[in-house]
């Protein structure tokens, strides 16, 4: 007889979607390029799809586990470390051994600082506070921020340290309607959201309330699943909308743009409808995500997003500063970092992340999380 975990995995075997992995490639690239400054003024809003993309994934793994009370806090968590994590420490190691080489000293003074906020899961906190002196996320500075990018990481991980506590908690006390009490969360976050873009937009551009909402969607999607029947020409209108909204955010957005707020519904929405166009079959927009060379940038879409921007960040702080150039890397040489970045995303992958989120290596849970308790104190120490 097979295990509940095997049984989990087989599950979930059986219900992928290559379609969403598309989607993440969707989401990706127009980060890559908004960060090398090769079109996509607003391809920040990949993140924003990220969101909703992680929010429907991880909260449909989670309610489907506990509808047949298999679900586990200690195994979620392992699930996340061992797809976080691995990736992850390469990457900042990685960074740190560089900034050692090409930093000059305050400034691997800052690379430390942040180190020790991504190690603690603070690094949207820590850039915020880096904001509120330098400007926020869209200012032009001379400081490197190699680790910048993991700001998006601290939300999500922020997110799923409170929120399974909360399904957990909804699916003990029936009398509290899951979907209401969601949309209700939704709802108030993205008040919030709206008000902070005009108030604090640093702080609502970075911290978890204003951003749990784009998390939530995912999760209202995935509640909804097999509640919403459709026929064919509304789940195709469904899915070339929302690549419609996801692609005018993505162009026609930019750093001015008063974000998230508002101007996050496009992408979010957008992400949500390609979502809901392929959930019993695939769509026309479904299909497309699903041809597999779109599949293999999503596949390896995470450890793209880690590489690609402290690479970046090294080339400019070379160009500009150590050398004192004053010019930044033309666009020729900036789409070359990022094939590089893409190279050593594909080897991450490989050989990082596949190996132990699939219990090559580490194959006991005591061993990952002797792993991510040695690999805590390593970051923290190295950024001491």
């Amino acid at each position: 007889m097979a295990t509940p975990t095997l049984n989990a995995s087989r599950a979930r075997a059986s219900s992928y979607r290559p379609d969403i992995d598309g989607l993440r490639a969707l989401a990706v690239l127009p980060v890559l390029l908004f960060h090398a400054k090769l079109g996509c003024p607003g391809g920040f809003v990949g993140v924003d799809v990220f969101f909703v993309v992680s929010g429907f994934l991880i909260s449909s793994l989670i309610l489907d586990e506990l509808n047949a009370g298999t679900f586990s806090l200690i195994a979620f968590w392992e699930r996340r470390i061992r797809r976080i994590l691995p990736a992850l420490v390469v990457v900042v190691l990685a960074s740190v051994v560089a900034g050692w080489f090409l930093f000059l000293p305050e400034d691997f003074e800052v690379l430390g600082k942040s180190v020790i906020a991504q190690a603690t899961l603070i690094s949207n906190v820590f850039f915020y506070q880096q904001g509120l002196v330098e400007g926020g996320y869209f200012a032009t500075t001379t400081d490197p921020k190699t680790l910048l990018h993991t700001w998006s990481l601290a939300v999500e991980e922020q997110f799923y340290l409170l929120f399974p506590f909360l399904l957990v908690l909804l699916a003990r006390y029936r009398k509290l309607s899951l979907l209401k009490t969601m949309a209700g969360l939704a709802l108030g976050s993205f008040a919030l959201s709206i008000y902070g873009s005009y108030a604090n937009p640093s702080r609502t551009f970075y911290l978890l309330p204003t951003r749990a909402w784009e998390l939530l969607l995912g999760v209202l999607l995935a509640i909804l699943r097999g509640r919403l029947s459709a026929g064919r020409l509304v789940r195709e209108t469904s899915g070339w909308i929302g690549i419609g909204l996801i692609f005018s955010a993505v162009f026609c957005y930019s750093g001015d743009t008063r974000f998230p707020g508002l101007a996050a519904i496009p992408p979010c929405l957008g992400a949500a409808l390609v979502m809901f166009s392929s959930a019993s079959e695939l769509s026309g927009v479904g299909r497309m995500l699903a041809f597999r060379p779109v599949v293999f940038i999503g596949l390896i879409s995470y450890s793209l997003y880690l590489w690609h921007w402290p690479m970046l960040v090294f080339t400019k702080y070379y160009f500009e500063y150590r050398d004192m150039i004053k010019q930044e890397p033309n666009a020729g040489f900036r789409a070359a970092i990022l094939l590089a970045a893409t190279a050593l995303a594909i080897l991450s992958w490989r050989y990082v992340e596949t190996p132990i989120r699939k219990r090559w290596i580490f194959q006991k849970r005591p061993q990952i999380y002797a792993f991510a308790g040695a690999s805590m104190a390593v970051l923290l120490a190295g950024g001491l």
